[in-house]
């Protein structure tokens, strides 16, 4: 499902689909729709795993460049352990702070993380079992 396929659902669920005189425009279920994405995310966010940086000796750790997260659930330091060895950490803003005994050496920490997800021209990242759902919050 892309936007314009997200926006006909809603106008199907508002019976706004006189297209010569819509009582919405799309500007405004646009507005809706995105704000139900988030609401959704929150809920169900998109899963991802990204490799950060880190710094020697340092236990904080910058996750600035993760922009659209919603949630950590965990951190993999050392990286590329079997198991993998997660570490406690808690979060401030940004910063990312190991809890655990391992300290970083400068190589990179895997971070599991929830992120907002997308809904757009070129598609989404919503399952679409719950487009249903995401139609119904809009």
């Amino acid at each position: 499902m892309d936007i314009t396929e997200m926006r006909a659902a809603v106008r199907r669920d508002l019976k706004d689909e006189n297209g010569s005189d819509y009582c919405w425009n799309d500007d405004e279920l646009d507005r809706h729709i995105a704000r139900a994405v988030k609401e959704f995310s929150e809920h169900l966010p998109d899963e991802k795993k990204t490799a950060v940086a880190t710094v020697d000796g340092s236990r904080e750790i910058d996750i600035s460049s993760l922009a659209d997260r919603v949630m950590i659930e965990a951190v993999e330091c050392p990286a590329g352990y079997f198991p993998p060895r997660f570490q406690r950490f808690s979060l401030w803003g940004d910063t990312l702070t190991l809890l655990g005994d391992d300290v970083p050496d400068g190589a990179d920490v895997i971070v599991y993380h929830g992120d907002l997800h997308r809904l757009d021209a070129e598609g989404t990242t919503i399952p679409p079992r719950f487009d249903d759902t995401v139609a119904l919050g809009a």
